[in-house]
């Protein structure tokens, strides 16, 4: 099996069933900024979905710089992950 199908299985696992993850972008003046989003169920595939109101200031920092985090805790079966990528905007419904 490929390494990175391993990876993505990994993650899978470790947050299937936490609803609500912490998103992190950066705003205009380079600062962090923290949300919870919950996470839509669908295949994971290695791509996370949240949905958003187009003009929301997360949507206008996420055109600005897509660099994000998302955090997952469940403390109940002692499971954390903290994930690093880009985002995009998908305007499609």
């Amino acid at each position: 099996m490929d390494e990175r199908v391993k990876d993505i299985e990994q993650v899978a696992d470790l947050i299937r069933g936490i609803r609500v993850a912490m998103l992190t972008t950066v705003d205009g003046d380079g600062e962090l900024r923290s949300r919870p989003m919950a996470t839509q169920e669908v295949d994971f595939d290695g791509t996370l979905w949240f949905f958003t109101e187009a003009g929301s200031e997360k949507a206008a920092e996420l055109e600005r710089d897509a660099r994000v985090n998302v955090a997952y805790a469940d403390e109940g079966r002692a499971r954390y992950v903290s994930l690093s990528g880009a985002a995009r905007l998908v305007h499609d419904r």
